[in-house]
């Protein structure tokens, strides 16, 4: 299953992977409920910021220019398309990360689901003008199946930091993060989305051509539902596995969401090779 590039996390940001399943981006574990939240952990987290405090400092959405360099980046990818065509603006980070709050048990697990969404704790606050894009969800030749699991496929999802240091910790809050599975449920209003994931491995990566690191997260399993306002769960999708690959240069950084394609290091490789040409003017 996949999030689309726009129905992420509230927490880490509007991500691929359990969009497409339920909406359009990161999902799940394909697990009951118990195996992600029960005893590890009491308190939930708020897999949002939810306040600000103080005015936003200055950031990248204050240069036009560069604001119109993240907004033309529409890579191509051979075989893949997006379903349609029409394009996808900047946002502001707190635009992109604070409208939706979910929660996300066990809570130690909320700074991944988070940071794999190139959010971080700032969004809001010093980093709230930090700028997001979303260029889309791709699948082979931009048709849509009419059916789950919408794989093979491919998300994205970039942002320029205004603190190089804050983007160079995404590596730190992955590689660091202790969690194997979880359950993020975000209130929609009429019904809540719950997204279930399990976690394999989070892994350091040197891909071909690219000069800085990679960050790998492999899901397991995925589950994506929804619930009513009287408990009774809606209809969702499963997914068996998929990546997602962070890759950070400078204050520019970009989240690959695949599932069952080939070539998957290269054509990823690829992907971040061309947003790093494209947003240093190459």
């Amino acid at each position: 299953m996949k999030r689309s590039v726009r129905a992420g996390s509230a927490g880490g940001g509007a991500r691929l992977v359990v969009a497409a399943v339920v909406g359009m981006v990161p999902l799940l574990a394909a697990c009951d409920s118990s195996s992600a939240g029960g005893t590890e952990e009491s308190s939930p987290a708020v897999a949002s910021p939810v306040s600000a405090t103080g005015s936003a400092a200055a950031g990248p959405a204050d240069d036009r220019e560069l604001q119109q360099r993240l907004a033309g980046f529409d890579p191509e990818i051979e075989g893949f398309a997006r379903p349609d065509s029409g394009d996808e603006p900047t946002e502001t980070a707190s635009e992109a990360f604070g409208s939706a709050i979910a929660v996300v048990e066990p809570a130690r697990c909320n700074a991944l689901e988070q940071a794999v969404g190139l959010g971080t704790d700032e969004d809001l606050r010093d980093a709230a003008n930090d700028l997001v894009r979303y260029p889309g969800f791709f699948v082979p030749g931009g048709v849509m199946p009419a059916e789950p699991p919408f794989d093979p496929s491919i998300g994205l999802v970039t942002r320029v930091f205004g603190d190089e240091a804050l983007a160079a910790s995404l590596y730190t809050t992955l590689l660091e993060a202790d969690c194997t599975s979880y359950t993020m449920t975000q209130d929609l209003g009429v019904h809540d989305r719950v997204l279930e994931q399990t976690v394999d491995d989070v892994v350091e990566v040197h891909l071909d051509g690219l000069e800085e690191p990679t960050v790998r997260v492999v899901y397991g399993s995925g589950r994506a539902y929804g619930v009513d306002e009287d408990g009774r769960i809606e209809e969702g999708d499963f997914r068996d596995s998929w990546s997602e690959y962070v890759h950070v240069d400078g204050p520019f950084v970009i989240m690959v969401e695949t599932a069952t394609i080939d070539d998957e290091e290269a054509v990823v490789a690829q992907i971040i090779a061309d947003y790093l040409a494209h947003m240093n003017g190459a």
